[in-house]
């Protein structure tokens, strides 16, 4: 399987603590120790409690969807 998410984490300057690819939205969960549902929201642009906003350093996620076309193989075709 092919990563199709890739996560970037900034924190309140923008320098970017975290960048890397996941196969699937609870991998990126597990990693980040959040639960999918935050995760899933993250991903749909839903606004997150307003709780979160009284947080001062409060980090960015960031979570983008990427083209996978699932007509191609895993390998390199000539």
């Amino acid at each position: 399987m092919k990563d199709r998410y890739h996560c970037t984490v900034q924190d309140f300057k923008g320098d970017i603590l975290f960048d890397k690819k996941y196969k699937t939205l609870m991998d990126i969960a597990t990693d980040l120790g959040l639960t999918y549902s935050i995760i899933s929201d993250i991903v749909i642009k839903r606004r997150l409690d307003k709780k979160w906003k009284n947080f001062k350093f409060q980090p960015k996620i960031e979570i983008q969807k990427l083209n996978v076309d699932k007509n191609k193989d895993d390998g390199d075709s000539d």
